[in-house]
């Protein structure tokens, strides 16, 4: 991929910028989309409650203000990822997507196998 080609930085669980090592090599090839992305598989799971989305506000909006310092916007979006990731690409065409490889649970851990494929 050419270095204009637009470069996702998929932000999962590490929502800080300082140590998010796939942020940093996303913007050494081009410019950047943070995105953040709700998942309803991921909100309905079992093991998940509405006090993870309450604990994740304070360092989204922490990672906003990171972002917003260093000339970005964070995306946010609810879907599933491989249907926003689809959305992108009929918007832009070809992307990069860079990420953490996180041990979640098995609805995450299938979620990335679908992105992956």
């Amino acid at each position: 991929m050419s270095d204009d080609t637009p470069q996702i930085g998929w932000f999962k669980r590490n929502l800080r910028v300082v140590d998010h090592a796939p942020l940093s090599e996303a913007a050494g090839h081009g410019p950047v989309l943070p995105l953040f992305v709700v998942e309803p598989s991921v909100v309905e799971a079992p093991d998940f409650s509405a006090a993870h989305l309450g604990f994740a506000r304070e360092p989204l909006l922490k990672l906003q203000a990171a972002l917003a310092a260093l000339g970005s916007v964070l995306v946010i979006l609810c879907g599933e990822m491989p249907d926003v990731l689809a959305s992108i690409q009929d918007a832009v065409g070809a992307f990069a997507l860079w990420s953490h490889e996180e041990t979640g649970n098995a609805v995450t851990f299938a979620r990335d196998r679908r992105v992956a494929a």
